[in-house]
Parts: structure tokens; C-alpha cells; sequence
């Protein structure tokens, strides 16, 4: 969670194939139904989401798909 809610971030391209996103996604959604720590779980059921959606609709809903930041900025 440190690292979504670090100051002065920077927005980066990343080229993904999308079978390299759709994996990181299932490898997300694996870590929320398995793991037992309630945050870790919630946590990576809203970046899979957020990347889900940015790939979606483009880099320009980059600031409107944030759950995970917002998740992890009010628990810091």
C-alpha cells in the first residue's frame, strides 16, 4: 500500500501483449481469493479492476480507475 500512496508519482507506458495482462490480472485475482489477509485481498481486487478497466478505456481514464490508490491512501 506504500507504494500506490507515494507522493510525486509519475505516470509511465508500459507495452503489455495481452495475454502478459490478462496473466497479471488472473495471477491478482488468484492473491484475492487465497490469501488470508483481508487487505492484501481487497487490495488486489481493485488494482485487477483498475488494470482491467485502463485497458478498457485507454490511458486516458488513468486517473478515473484508481480504487487501489484510493483503498491504500485511507489506510495509510
Amino acid at each position: 500500500m506504500k507504494d500506490l500512496t507515494t507522493a510525486s508519482q509519475e505516470i509511465v507506458d508500459v507495452a503489455l501483449h495481452t495475454g502478459e495482462l490478462t496473466a497479471l490480472i488472473g495471477l491478482l485475482e488468484y492473491v484475492e481469493g487465497d490469501t488470508p489477509h483481508d487487505e492484501l485481498r481487497e487490495l488486489a481486487r481493485r488494482l485487477a479492476r483498475d488494470l482491467s478497466l485502463r485497458a478498457r478505456d485507454g490511458v486516458q481514464s488513468i486517473d478515473d480507475h484508481r480504487e487501489a490508490f484510493t483503498y491504500a491512501d485511507e489506510r495509510r
